[in-house]
Formats: C-alpha cells, structure tokens, sequence
C-alpha cells in the first residue's frame, strides 16, 4: 500500500528474506519446504515545509501519511491575504492565520507569501468661510491622505481677520 513500508519479516525455520523495494516484493531464495512469513510494514513519516515570505510561521514538521496538517502563519505589517504554492499536487487552506493540507501523501514544501495590502487613502476637505477670510498659501482644500500620514495646510486670515480652528 502506498502509505506504508517496510519494516521487517520473520519467517518460519528462520528463512532468510529479502524486500526489494523497488518491485514492493519479499525475496525468499532456496525454498524446499512450507514457510510462513509475518510482514510488519508501517505508515510512512512525511516532512511538511513551510516557507512564509512577508510574514512569520515557517516550520518543518514530520507528519504520518494521509494525516492532516496545520501551521500557524502570520503577515508582516502592510501585508494580507497570501497565495500558497505546495509541491506534490498537494492543496493547502488559509483561514485565521492557519494554513492547512487535509492529507498529506507525499513530503511537501508549501510556500506561503503575503501580498502587500494596498495603500488606503482618505479624502480631506477643507472648508473655508464663503466671506473669503481666510486664503490658503500650501496645500488644498482637497487632498488624498495615505492612512496614517499627515496632511498640510498653510492658512492666512486676510487682512483684518485673525483665525481661530474649531
């Protein structure tokens, strides 16, 4: 069976065995009498690798064949919604900062990479007094400001006016 191999083979009268891996077959040479044989083959180890770009969670870990497999990942700052790549025709889920193949059958190296989020930006509006009190030397009344930056207005009462914000 493909997710097991070969551990050993004790047979009758102490025959000698040999197990050809490559044709998955048990060798007994120069049979002359009834043998019995009792096989132990066991489930495979696999390795599970996980590289996480732009963010954290990379791990090397020994999974049994068809098990499941999970892993906590996270982005860096500024990053999110990641794209996986696994080798071996292996499929894995992200959900809540976890990534997960439901069944391993072959060693696997994923790849995890965070795409950058995009830039949020916001509308700023100024308005000033419709009686033209004040002037705006730098700057607009309207800007996009990047989420987390500073937006700059240099403002002037005109003459016979002071300023005074609300």
């Amino acid at each position: 069976n493909e997710g097991y191999k070969f551990e050993s083979a004790l047979c009758s009268d102490n025959k000698e065995v040999t197990w050809q891996e490559e044709s998955n077959s048990l060798l007994i040479k120069a049979v002359t009498d009834d043998i019995a044989c009792k096989l132990v083959f066991n489930i495979k180890n696999l390795q599970a690798d996980i590289n996480v770009v732009h963010g954290e969670g990379a791990t090397t870990e020994e999974v049994k064949y068809g098990e499941a497999f999970s892993a906590i990942v996270a982005p860096s700052n500024g990053y999110d919604n990641p794209e996986i790549q696994c080798s071996n025709n292996q499929t894995a889920k992200y959900e809540n900062n976890k990534i997960t193949i439901e069944k391993l059958t072959a060693d696997t190296k994923c790849t995890v990479t965070f795409v950058e989020k995009p830039l949020e930006k916001f509308n700023l509006i100024v308005k000033l007094p419709e009686d033209n009190t004040v002037t705006i030397i730098t700057g607009t009344t309207e800007q996009k400001v990047e989420s987390g930056k500073s937006a700059t207005f240099t403002l002037k009462p005109n003459e016979g006016y002071k300023t005074t914000i609300n």
